[in-house]
């Protein structure tokens, strides 16, 4: 996604957010799933989304978060959301509490993902 990104800078034209979002999208809806852009494309979306529902996570709407935490691909994105728990956590140690719980619900599941967390607090 940086090289498309470049590729549609390099004039030092300023595109905004929204507009380079939609050519992307018409550029991805046409590009193949196997190819790298598309797969550059997908994983950048996913850490994109993680980090935005780990960031969001307090102890009034867990629930919520936790929902919309198994609607990822959590299988693919582990190391994307062991690094944004651990990331978060370390900001904001005040809510290391919520973090413990979120990461306990997602054990219940996927204790794979949680083990990768583990070793990599541990290192």
């Amino acid at each position: 996604m940086a090289k498309l990104i470049s590729e549609k800078s390099k004039g030092g034209a300023y595109i905004p957010p929204f507009k380079l979002r939609k050519m992307m999208e018409e550029k991805m809806a046409n590009a193949k799933e196997e190819s790298e852009e598309y797969q550059q494309y997908m994983w950048d979306n996913l850490k994109k989304s993680i980090n935005g529902i780990i960031n969001k996570v307090n102890t009034q709407n867990i629930a919520n978060v936790v929902v919309e935490l198994f609607n990822e691909n959590l299988i693919r994105g582990r190391g994307l959301l062991a690094k944004a728990i651990l990331k978060a956590q370390n900001v904001s140690q005040a809510f290391s509490h919520v973090f413990a719980s979120l990461v306990a619900v997602v054990n219940t599941k996927l204790p794979d993902v949680v083990s990768l967390l583990l070793h990599r607090l541990i290192l």
